[in-house]
């Protein structure tokens, strides 16, 4: 087995970092879904982050030991294709990262909610 960390893994880490440290805004657009819209070189993209419920139990004799499943995706703004999409159901490496991504990506609309609710209450 390789040391070297999936290349998926290491994009979604870094779309983690910088979503903590407040450079990549998300919103929630449903329950367990939450988007941002950024421009690359090659269009306006849109990523989601979905968290499904995993339906196992916590005890999984596979050693996922997940309550929850993961699924990131990348969608062209101008034409709608989906350009990436990736999940732990089928890449279990990618668990911790996605799970990461969620919570990074969580706390961020928790962060917006509280300024707004903290504009509203000043003006």
């Amino acid at each position: 087995m390789s040391d070297t960390p999936d290349p998926f893994a290491t994009y979604l880490e870094r779309i983690a970092e910088r979503t903590r440290g407040g450079e990549i805004a998300w919103a929630r657009s449903a329950r367990w879904v939450l988007t941002t819209r950024r421009q690359t070189q090659s269009g306006e993209k849109t990523m989601l982050i979905q968290r499904v419920p995993s339906g196992r139990l916590l005890d999984d004799p596979l050693g996922q030991d997940a309550e929850y499943d993961f699924q990131f995706q990348v969608v062209n703004v101008k034409d709608g294709q989906i350009e990436v999409s990736l999940d732990n159901r089928r890449t279990p490496a990618l668990l911790v990262s996605l799970r990461s991504l969620y919570d990074a990506a969580d706390r961020s609309v928790g962060s917006h909610s509280r300024r707004v609710l903290s504009e509203l209450a000043e003006s």
